[in-house]
C-alpha cells in the first residue's frame, strides 16, 4: 500500500444469547497508507548462554587459544548462576577440552586445587594440575558424554539445538551491582566441518 492509499473492509458479527435472541452488526475497518520511517526491532535480551569459542570452518582446524581472560561487571544485586560448558554440534570425535581456572566473583575466588568444590557437573568434567591456562589447577570440560537434553535440564537454559553431546558445570554465588566476574579459559580442539565443537559460559540471576 502506498502513502495516501485507503482500503476499507467490512464483515458481520452475530451474537446469540442461547435462547433464540440474535443480533447482527456490520463492522467496517478503514486502513490508510502512510510513509512512516522504518523502525529497528529491539535488540535481543543479552542474558543466557554466551559462546566463548565456536569452531565453524571448512577443512581441518586446530583451535588452541592459549590462556585468555574474560571479565565483566554485573548490574544488579542478587544470587547468580555461573556456568561453563563444552559441546559438539554432531555425534563425532569428542576431542575438545575447555580449561577453566582462576574464577573471581565479587570478593570470592574459586580454584580447583582440591577438586570441583562448589561446582556441580554433568558429563565429563575433571580437575587437573597439568598445564592448563596458567599452569595452575583447572577444571577441564570435555565435549562429549551428556546429551543436549541432560545439559539443558542441568543448567535450566537452552543451548544450541544442533548439539549432540557435551559437559557442563555450574555454581551459585551472591553478587552486588558493580561486582566484577572474571575467569581464565582455554579451548583446545582439532576438528572439521560439520563436526563442530564449541565452548560457552553463562552468568545469570538464579
Amino acid at each position: 500500500m502506498n502513502s495516501g492509499d485507503t482500503v476499507s473492509d467490512s464483515f458481520s458479527v452475530e451474537v446469540s444469547d442461547g435462547n433464540g435472541g440474535v443480533d447482527t452488526q456490520s463492522i467496517t475497518v478503514d486502513i490508510a497508507g502512510e510513509n512512516d520511517a522504518p523502525v529497528f526491532p529491539e535488540a535481543p535480551d543479552p542474558s543466557g548462554v554466551t559462546i566463548l569459542s565456536n569452531v565453524s570452518v571448512l577443512g581441518s582446524y586446530s583451535a588452541t587459544s592459549g590462556c585468555q581472560t574474560k571479565t565483566f561487571t554485573v548490574d544488579a544485586d542478587g544470587r547468580y548462576q555461573i556456568s561453563f560448558g563444552a559441546a559438539i554440534w554432531y555425534d563425532s570425535d569428542y576431542d575438545g577440552n575447555l580449561w577453566i581456572d582462576n574464577i573471581g566473583a565479587g570478593g570470592d575466588h574459586f580454584d580447583f586445587e582440591t577438586g570441583l568444590g562448589v561446582f556441580a557437573s554433568t558429563g565429563n568434567v575433571a580437575t587437573t594440575s597439568a598445564t592448563s591456562t596458567e599452569g595452575s589447577y583447572s577444571a577441564v570440560l570435555h565435549t562429549g558424554e551428556s546429551s543436549q537434553a541432560v545439559i539443558e535440564s542441568f543448567l535450566g537454559y537452552d543451548i544450541p539445538n544442533e548439539t549432540s553431546y557435551g559437559s557442563a558445570m555450574t555454581m551459585e554465588v551472591n553478587l552486588h551491582a558493580g561486582d566484577t566476574v572474571g575467569f581464565d579459559w582455554r579451548f583446545d580442539v582439532s576438528d572439521y566441518m560439520p563436526f563442530n565443537d564449541y565452548a560457552f559460559y553463562l552468568v545469570e540471576l538464579a
